[in-house]
């Protein structure tokens, strides 16, 4: 059901699955993710913190953790958000999902010099990625002409 992307129906399986099974990260990912499709975000979130705990090498349980936490859209959960980016890309560099959140997360805080200065970052880890030069050239518009020189 989950791999089918029938995530209403695989919802009420994986619960049971990490029940079962509370050691096994891979469910609880499967479940955190099933929870942010279906906009259960506080859910999702501690789900995937299980993850992290169980493999603190999976990088797709910080992303999760993060894309919850922004989801969740309290003023704490911001700089939360931000430290489970950070650890995502701590791990991949590369992960253009990630880098492109922290951009926005950068960005909506008013920060625009650090989100040009993360997704030029990000652009030269990963060039060919056409999500986040487009990102670039968006910030652009909201930097300073001097950290247009320095970045461009």
């Amino acid at each position: 059901l989950y791999s089918c992307s029938r995530r209403d129906a695989a919802i009420t399986p994986l619960r049971v699955a990490c029940k079962l099974d509370p050691d096994n990260a891979r469910a609880h990912l499967a479940l955190g993710e099933t929870c942010m499709h279906l906009g259960f975000f506080a859910e999702a979130e501690r789900a995937s913190l299980r993850v992290n705990v169980l493999d603190p090498t999976e990088v797709e349980g910080y992303f999760l953790q993060g894309m919850a936490c922004v989801e969740l859209k309290r003023d704490l959960h911001v700089e939360e958000a931000r430290t489970h980016l950070s650890d995502c890309l701590r791990l991949s560099p590369s992960h253009e999902d990630a880098n492109y959140e922290m951009v926005m997360l950068l960005f909506n805080k008013g920060d625009y010099t650090a989100a040009a200065d993360h997704c030029e970052q990000a652009v030269k880890n990963n060039p060919d990625s056409d999500l986040l030069l487009d990102t670039l050239a968006w910030v652009f518009c909201f930097v300073t002409p001097e950290v247009k020189s320095r970045v461009w």
